[in-house]
């Protein structure tokens, strides 16, 4: 069940992401091994408030 909610985000198709890989569950978050623009990346789908702060801190950055 996981594995299909993760691979059907909008964010795959609004990154252009591909996924390369099982989904990992965390106790604070969902990962998904994936490709962006041919290289190995990560997505990353924060489940606790600190993870999201974090998350949107880093856009903050440009990262």
């Amino acid at each position: 069940m996981l594995e299909e909610h993760v691979r059907t985000l909008p964010d795959l198709t609004e990154w252009a992401l591909l996924p390369d890989g099982d989904p990992i569950v965390t106790p604070t978050s969902h990962l998904l091994p994936v490709t962006a623009n041919g290289s190995p990346a990560m997505l990353k789908i924060a489940l606790l408030d600190a993870e999201r702060r974090g998350g949107r801190l880093m856009r903050w950055w440009d990262g």
